[in-house]
């Protein structure tokens, strides 16, 4: 997992990345990339770089979460 979290003045930047054996499984983040989005700039990545879907706003607690929720279902 790897995480990155910035603040500036009233802004908090922040990528929280999962990955298994050297490829991403899931990877927040609220990088300016899809204005298009309903909750932009906050999205996630499942799987690849390429597409990105529509989430709130995420906190490193709830990826810690995320990943309880992955191993139960996927028995990792």
């Amino acid at each position: 997992m790897y995480i990155t979290e910035a603040f500036g003045k009233g802004f908090r930047s922040y990528s929280y990345h999962i990955q298994k054996d050297g490829k991403m499984v899931r990877r927040w983040d609220n990088a300016p990339h899809w204005p298009e989005m309903k909750t932009f700039p906050h999205h996630y990545h499942l799987n690849n770089e390429k597409e990105a879907l529509e989430c709130r706003e995420f906190f490193a607690i709830d990826v810690l979460q995320e990943i309880g929720d992955l191993i139960k279902s996927e028995g990792c």
